[in-house]
């Protein structure tokens, strides 16, 4: 469920790229790491909960990132914003998942007022980090509508972090 929650969100998110800082690269572009690390490459970071709905845009409501303020313990000079995997527990990137961190259960609705206290326990707080940059190609070729019609963002590469370990500064 997660894995598709994730694609999900990596499809909708291109088309907020530029505002919200997410690292990508056109097909015809080297791929390059957003953290400046090879892929793969395990490193401590420091990241703040950032809430999607912040943005005012379609393409990141309902969805948390990361904001990524220090790598191996670098500050960095301009803050990296990134979608989310966790695989430690402690992290979520959608209210149904940091509901199930909070009351240790699974929800299958989510009322207003529920997302306000997940947002007030998550939203904002900093964590430490160890966690590794992936990528996925997402988007639409440009040839795609000559089979079907379809509306999205262009065919790109997007990074995101696996995070292995996390704890609240």
């Amino acid at each position: 469920m997660t894995k598709i929650i994730l694609s999900i969100l990596f499809i909708i998110s291109c088309v907020s790229c530029s505002k919200t800082n997410h690292h990508t690269s056109q097909i015809n572009e080297s791929i390059v790491p957003a953290l400046n690390v090879p892929f793969g490459a395990i490193v401590p970071m420091e990241v703040k909960i950032i809430d999607g709905d912040s943005y005012h845009i379609k393409a990141t409501e309902g969805s948390y990132l990361l904001e990524i303020s220090s790598i191996n313990n670098k500050t960095l000079n301009e803050k990296i914003t990134l979608n989310f995997q966790d695989e430690s527990g402690k992290l979520a990137s959608d209210n149904f998942e940091f509901y199930e961190i909070l009351y240790n259960k699974k929800a299958e609705i989510i009322t207003e007022d529920t997302i306000k206290i997940i947002k007030n326990n998550f939203v904002g707080k900093t964590y430490k980090i160890n966690a590794y940059e992936s990528g996925s190609f997402v988007g639409i070729p440009d040839d795609y509508n000559k089979y079907s019609i379809s509306q999205g963002t262009k065919f790109h590469f997007q990074s995101y972090l696996i995070i292995l370990k996390a704890e609240e500064k």
